[in-house]
């Protein structure tokens, strides 16, 4: 499972960073869903399912799964406080801030600010909220 960087970022007490996501589904397909965790480092619950279903995604879209595919591209973002993951603080680290209260964000802002920013214009505005076309068709069988 290969990832792409949604922001590279140097940190005062360690080595660089990015925060890793994955894009799944047909090149120049819309966006159909996004899906971001680890707003908070202390909550793995959705950083663990979030990897799992983009190695899922990955599968299908290799067509290691017969009968499935991806009809549009999914964007997942396993873990946006990559740092606070390290640390297994609810807070970024450095100014102790909640990731998650930062939004919209700020292009020149913090560095939280900053991530918060990133997550949102890599959505885009076709990502909006409410009902979209369902990205993934299923055999019968799974529901």
């Amino acid at each position: 499972m290969n990832a792409r960087a949604l922001l590279r970022m140097t940190a005062p007490t360690r080595e660089d960073f990015e925060i890793p996501y994955h894009e799944i589904g047909p090149a120049g397909a819309p966006l159909r869903l996004a899906l971001v965790s680890g707003l908070h480092g202390n909550e793995l619950n959705g950083v663990f399912v979030l990897a799992r279903l983009a190695n899922f995604l990955q599968q299908i879209a290799a067509g290691e799964r017969e009968g499935t595919e991806v009809l549009g591209r999914v964007r997942i973002v396993p873990a946006a406080n990559v740092l606070g993951l390290n640390t297994r603080s609810r807070l970024w680290p450095f100014d102790g801030t909640d990731l998650n209260r930062m939004f919209p964000g700020c292009d020149a802002g913090e560095t939280s600010q900053r991530i918060a920013h990133a997550v949102l214009e890599a959505n885009g505005t076709s990502a909006t909220p409410g009902c979209t076309p369902c990205a993934l068709t299923l055999p019968r069988a799974c529901g």
